[in-house]
């Protein structure tokens, strides 16, 4: 399955401090699926996320896709079933240790069922200076 990650903290940082983002950094983040083909993992800062819907609509928004928020604005759906949303959680950053943890659940979608699996491919893909990925999935 191809893998892509996204940080959408570099476009917020520089569009709200006009700096690059520090190295110790967090927020939440979500993995979406293309016909079980492609894969995206998509981290956001705490700043630009209030829930994981937000950062399912920013990607959405982002490849020309549509999608609609439920009534209470906590949970975005997309129109495309060839999308299908694995689930999120939590993530924190520091890249002077080396170090990205992954922690938690996502209310709206629940937590990602196989995440330490992807643990390998997000590392290998270069989006943050790290070489070690913990993963606590109860936390």
């Amino acid at each position: 399955m191809d893998f892509t990650a996204i940080d959408y903290s570099v476009e917020w940082f520089n569009q709200h401090e006009q700096r690059s983002p520090p190295a110790r950094r967090g927020g939440k983040f979500v993995v979406l699926s293309y016909q079980n083909q492609a894969c995206y993992m998509v981290f956001s800062p705490i700043q630009k996320s209030g829930y994981h819907a937000n950062i399912v609509e920013y990607f959405t928004q982002a490849q020309q896709l549509s999608g609609c928020y439920n009534h209470k604005r906590d949970s975005y759906s997309l129109d495309n079933n060839e999308w299908q949303i694995l689930g999120g959680g939590h993530w924190k950053l520091d890249e002077e240790a080396g170090l990205l943890r992954l922690f938690g659940r996502s209310m709206a979608y629940g937590a990602v069922a196989d995440l330490k699996d992807l643990v390998p491919q997000l590392t290998e893909s270069g989006l943050f200076h790290i070489s070690e990925v913990i993963v606590d999935p109860l936390f």
